[in-house]
């Protein structure tokens, strides 16, 4: 594993042999996935009386989310697509200013994809870790607008298909019914419009 993983787990305390199964997950997903793994994070959180509990195991890459749970015992592995498909983004804290954690410090995160809902959580010092991660990686990657996608002539739907056949086929209704107004409401722009209709017929 990279240095600064080790350094990371190090401040979380995580014992050798924990670290031998970490890195066993480690080099599962630096195989799987397509891209170099650029960050790691435990999910984790305290028992009322202090003890430490670490739930999941993630990887980042630029582009991919990577997590397995329970990873002490369960041989696990998810991997999906990151970039522009967070849909929403939760975000819980306790005693945290989002600037440096203390003792008390909590924050959680619940993140969607369009097809499912996933949470993180740290403790303590682990906050300012789960707080660069939600920024570089969750906040950076949530859904935008996107443009429509341009039709093309070999695009035709069957919607467009059966009005133009229903008007080009009732020689009385050409001069009435626009054909640039057809294809406009089936997603033509402007230009491939007046090229397009010229073809059909449409003037």
């Amino acid at each position: 594993m990279k240095k600064y993983f080790i350094d990371y787990l190090n401040s979380m305390r995580v014992t050798d042999i924990l670290k031998q199964r970490i890195n066993e997950i480690y080099k599962f997903y630096n195989f799987t996935c397509p891209e170099e793994i650029m960050e790691i994070f435990i999910s984790d959180y305290f028992k009322k009386d202090g003890e430490r509990v670490y739930s999941r195991i993630c990887f980042f890459s630029e582009s991919f989310y990577m997590e397995t749970y329970d990873f002490e015992t369960n041989d696990n592995f998810y991997i999906t697509p990151l970039k522009n498909r967070i849909v929403s983004v939760s975000i819980e804290k306790e005693y945290y200013n989002f600037k440096k954690a203390t003792e008390k410090s909590k924050l959680g995160l619940s993140f969607r994809f369009s097809e499912e809902e996933k949470h993180l959580s740290a403790g303590k010092s682990n906050c300012d870790y789960l707080r660069n991660i939600i920024i570089k990686y969750f906040l950076q990657n949530l859904q935008l607008y996107q443009e429509p996608r341009s039709i093309s002539t070999e695009d035709i739907g069957l919607g467009l298909q059966k009005d133009l056949e229903f008007v080009i086929g009732k020689k009385e209704l050409r001069k009435k019914i626009d054909i640039k107004e057809i294809l406009k409401r089936h997603g033509y722009k402007k230009k491939r419009t007046k090229k397009l209709s010229n073809k059909i017929g449409g003037g």
